[in-house]
């Protein structure tokens, strides 16, 4: 059951990719889009925080300062993804978006001065012939975008993994996500209001009110309960396998809703860049399982970025 959760949690967010490519070339308005979407994640997560409040105030309001970093890097991230969005297949930008379980160790080892694993290397080098692959004679502004949103994802995923677990004494991952989401909303309404009203609000009749209710309580409410539930229960090599269909998922959601098919460049540099990153998940799934046996620090035992990713709430707020 824990491996159906998980993969029911995947398929959440590989469509999601398609409901909001869809929300953005049919809207547009990306930051009044995401204020909706986060507003009601927010309000679906408000009723956990209070009753942990209750128990222990103090514990909950540990969480407030390093979501405030966490939830920045998170909205350059999803603001960035949402743009590209506008131009762009969810299919591409899926498979861009998950160059962030490569860039995870880089951004940590600039940050904390640590050796980066031949692995990774390896990894980004082959990522990068992907991308220039997929994009040669076709890059926009979307593209760059998209690769924008995998860098601010991937500063947020080192933002929690080694800033906001390391400060906060009981780490509370639903706490944590609900005021994250919070902050992520509270951008947005400010970007919002300086660019894109008042005409966002001539265009209230016209809301894509599918992709927003999909999104905040499909993608960032229930496949996060699922995903919490489920992660503790599956191996690191199940995970890691499970994880990287996403992209595929999203792929498969573009052709179904869509009809989109990708040019032959584009599906030749999507599986380079598929290969790069399950390369690097599976070895880090690989020390995951080492560390287990050995009882490690899953930080201090995974150079590769995978373990860093597995026990963060991020798949949640994915697309």
């Amino acid at each position: 059951m824990s491996l159906i959760r998980l993969l029911v949690a995947v398929t959440l967010w590989g469509v999601t990719f398609t409901f909001v490519g869809v929300a953005m070339k049919d809207w547009g308005n990306p930051f009044t889009f995401m204020l909706m979407r986060f507003a009601i994640a927010s309000f679906v997560f408000l009723p956990i925080i209070i009753r942990r409040a209750n128990n222990d105030w103090q514990a909950v309001v540990a969480h407030f300062e390093p979501a405030l970093v966490a939830g920045a890097f998170l909205f350059v991230g999803f603001a960035a993804l949402t743009i590209a969005l506008k131009t762009e297949s969810g299919t591409i930008c899926a498979f861009i978006f998950t160059l962030s379980a490569l860039l995870v160790p880089v951004m940590a080892a600039v940050k904390f001065k640590e050796k980066i694993s031949w692995i990774v290397w390896s990894g980004l080098a082959l990522a990068s012939i992907g991308v220039t692959y997929a994009v040669w004679g076709s890059f926009n502004y979307g593209i760059l975008y998209a690769l924008t949103s995998a860098v601010g994802f991937a500063a947020y995923l080192v933002a929690v993994s080694r800033y906001a677990k390391k400060t906060i004494k009981d780490f509370d991952s639903l706490v944590f996500t609900g005021f994250t989401l919070a902050v992520v909303f509270v951008l947005a309404l400010a970007v919002s209001l300086v660019m894109e009203m008042p005409g966002s609000i001539s265009a209230l009749d016209t809301i894509p009110w599918g992709a927003v209710l999909f999104t905040a309580l499909l993608s960032s409410a229930l496949a996060f309960f699922l995903y919490t539930d489920a992660v503790k229960r599956v191996a690191g090599v199940q995970a890691a396998l499970i994880f990287a269909l996403e992209p595929i998922i999203a792929s498969i959601s573009d052709y179904l809703w869509l009809g989109d098919v990708p040019s032959n460049p584009r599906i030749v540099g999507c599986v380079i860049i598929f290969t790069a990153v399950v390369l690097v998940e599976f070895t880090g799934a690989i020390a995951e399982s080492r560390r287990v046996k050995k009882k490690e620090s899953p930080i201090d035992s995974a150079p590769q970025g995978y373990v860093t990713l597995e026990r963060t709430p991020q798949p949640a707020l994915k697309a």
